[in-house]
């Protein structure tokens, strides 16, 4: 008769052929994204590179970078003057000066023209007023304003019995 056997043992799997093949194949793929992950490294190194080279030069100053020669240097040279001179002007603090002047006049003092000048610093100012007191009370709050100082009548004229014309000039505080 036959007899019966168990084995109890745990069965032991096979080793197949294909798994040698398996991590050969794996690490060839490493291998691959290893070098496309350098190469991008190295093109984004050199963007980079090349990013820090334009700002190096952007901030090197625009005169060492542009030779005028003859007979164009000069007339831009007067050019740019003349811009920069505009420019100037422009950017005076004119609001300041009008906000002094309005809240130096009363109802008494009519302004008939200004001539500021901020080369000189002053301003000129013709006026009417009603009467000596008015003229007197005008430059009394011209010198009162933060912007301006130093007013002083220059002349005076008497318009009919309850008019004086009169000009007046002040230093007119230009912040630099």
């Amino acid at each position: 008769m036959r007899s019966l056997s168990i084995n109890f043992a745990a069965p032991q799997p096979s080793v197949a052929q294909s798994a040698p093949r398996a991590g050969w194949l794996l690490l060839a793929a490493a291998l691959l994204v290893l070098a496309l992950l350098l190469s991008w490294y190295v093109a984004l190194a050199q963007r980079v590179a090349q990013a820090e080279e334009n700002i190096a030069q952007l901030r090197r100053p625009l005169a060492s970078s542009v030779r005028l020669e003859g007979p164009k240097s000069a007339a831009l040279a007067g050019e740019i003057r003349s811009v920069n001179r505009a420019i100037g002007r422009l950017s005076l603090p004119w609001f300041a000066l009008f906000q002094d002047l309005e809240a130096a006049k009363d109802e008494r003092i009519f302004i008939v023209s200004l001539q500021p000048s901020a080369a000189r610093g002053e301003v000129r100012i013709l006026a009417e007023a009603d009467s000596f007191e008015a003229v007197a009370d005008f430059l009394k709050a011209l010198n009162a304003r933060p912007g301006l100082r130093n007013a002083r009548l220059l002349a005076h004229e008497l318009r009919g019995q309850n008019s004086v014309q009169f000009e007046a000039q002040c230093e007119w505080l230009i912040a630099r």
